[in-house]
This record gives C-alpha cells, sequence and structure tokens, in this order.
C-alpha cells in the first residue's frame, strides 16, 4: 500500500507545476546607483528602498 501511494505521488507531482515566480533584475544599468545592496525594505505605500553602496534607491512595486 505503502509503495503504491509513493509511486502514484512521484507520477502525480511530474504534472502538477508549482506557481511560476515573476523578477525584475535591478542593477546600475536600469537605475540603481550600485550593484551592491546592502539593505531593502517596502514601505506601506508599495515603494522598495534600496540602500546601496552609493545611496538610497526608491523603486514603484506596482506596475
Amino acid at each position: 500500500m505503502n509503495k503504491l501511494f509513493l509511486l502514484s505521488f512521484f507520477l502525480l507531482s511530474n504534472l502538477i507545476s508549482a506557481q511560476e515566480l515573476s523578477y525584475k533584475l535591478l542593477n546600475k544599468t536600469n537605475g540603481l546607483s550600485s550593484n551592491t545592496a546592502l539593505t531593502l525594505c517596502e514601505d506601506k505605500q508599495g515603494y522598495l528602498w534600496i540602500g546601496t553602496t552609493f545611496g538610497l534607491n526608491k523603486y514603484c512595486t506596482s506596475s
């Protein structure tokens, strides 16, 4: 019984996919003051505050 469960679990797990993650790469090329981020914080309005080696950056996370 346990072997049948494990076999069905492994076979079905290949059919089920997880949610795709989306991300955007932020770097010096597209607006950050440095490629090295030291700290990160999101405020109540949805802005992402990124502290880099060359200053503080504010990024709007909404589309």
